[in-house]
């Protein structure tokens, strides 16, 4: 229930998904330098390659998540497309809460073949969310 209102939020414009720059740690005033046990940080996510790529499959690759020790619980989609407006999500995928960073990946299917396809990794939780930078693979021709 609570993913599905995670994605429901995400996907409807509740939780903002716009684009930040790296994950900033924000600290209570007097904290100096910033310690990585404050709160209210974005996650991360970094776009990885595409593997196993065919005429009609891929799998996208890509690491997520918070970027504190206790970090909140950090959701994940690909965006994916034939141009950079995308148009399509993967399922979305958790990450539990935790200090680290975890590989992610999704699976697509029923691709043209012959064809230029970009995707992102996106990221978010209640403190904000990511987007991955875009990247770009073609199916095969045959």
């Amino acid at each position: 229930m609570r993913l599905k209102l995670a994605v429901a939020l995400a996907l409807a414009g509740a939780w903002m998904l716009t684009p930040t720059a790296a994950a900033t740690v924000v600290c209570p005033p007097g904290v100096n330098p910033p310690s990585p046990y404050c709160s209210n940080v974005a996650p991360t996510a970094t776009t990885g390659a595409a593997t196993g790529v065919t005429g009609t499959r891929a799998t996208l690759h890509g690491t997520a998540g918070s970027a504190v020790v206790n970090g909140d619980e950090t959701f994940y989609v690909f965006q994916w497309g034939k141009t950079t407006a995308y148009g399509s999500f993967t399922p979305v995928g958790t990450i539990p809460r935790g200090p680290a960073t975890a590989a992610v990946s999704a699976n697509l299917t029923g691709l043209t073949r012959a064809t230029t396809y970009h995707y992102r990794l996106i990221a978010f939780n209640p403190d904000g969310s990511t987007f991955g930078a875009d990247r770009t693979f073609r199916t095969a021709r045959l």
